[in-house]
């Protein structure tokens, strides 16, 4: 993401890409805009900012500019992600992981 890995969660509810700020070694800077309100049954309710992270990647594969949101989180040092990846947010129709030869592939 913007030369800056990340590890993600493949969220497949998620409506957008989701970045935990305390996650993040170097801060996000959010566009201008309207805050989002949104409320979770396990994090209870935050506040969502728009960001737009402009190339970003998996593996090798360029996904070009992603739009997102970026949430002051909890620091929890048992979690081991930096945020949620959404398959709606990509318009994948498709995803499939294969864990013996840690290869993550999908169709559009």
């Amino acid at each position: 993401m913007h030369d800056r890995p990340v590890r993600l969660l493949v969220d497949t509810s998620a409506a957008a890409l989701l970045l935990f700020q305390s996650r993040m070694k170097n801060p996000i800077s959010p566009l201008a805009g309207n805050a989002t309100r949104a409320n979770n049954v396990g994090a209870g309710e935050f506040e969502l900012q728009p960001v737009l992270i402009p190339d970003m990647r998996i593996g090798k594969e360029e996904l070009g500019p992603q739009a997102g949101f970026v949430v002051e989180g909890q620091s929890d040092e048992r979690q081991n992600f930096d945020g949620l990846l959404s398959m709606r947010g990509l318009h994948l129709e498709e995803i499939s992981f294969d864990f013996e030869n840690r290869r993550i592939s999908w169709k559009k």
